[in-house]
């Protein structure tokens, strides 16, 4: 097998007061997949860490999420002796996308109420 996963992302700012523009367009990459699987749900995620697990997969590979609360945002993390690195946030409606650290923990926390977040992991 070749090139089952494809992953594309695009992040520009413009702003009409003054010239600055930025883009990061590095195009489409393609991935290959070693074996097939995923792993993942829409999790209610409370304000206190909670450490998400993928029993459906062996390797864990690229990973999605997506905070579907439309008011509060969710700090999201790997775990380090029981407790959330904090390492990204996603505010509300925003998504997150990254390859995974194979055997790591992915910990979430939202900030004033539980949120739903779409996580979904491809395997490796």
């Amino acid at each position: 097998m070749a090139n089952e996963i494809r992953a594309t992302l695009r992040v520009s700012r413009t702003q009409s007061s003054d010239s600055f523009k930025f883009e990061f367009n590095p195009g489409t990459v393609q991935v290959d997949q070693a074996a097939v699987g995923e792993g993942g749900q829409v999790y209610t995620i409370g304000t206190s860490e909670e450490a998400i697990s993928f029993v459906d997969i062996t390797t864990e590979g690229w990973l999605t999420m997506q905070n579907l609360d439309a008011t509060n945002y969710v700090d999201w993390g790997p775990e380090d002796g029981g407790a959330m690195i904090e390492m990204g946030r996603m505010e509300a409606g925003e998504p997150a996308a990254m390859r995974m650290f194979p055997g790591a923990t992915l910990r979430l926390k939202a900030n004033t109420a539980a949120c739903q977040v779409l996580v979904k992991v491809l395997e490796d």
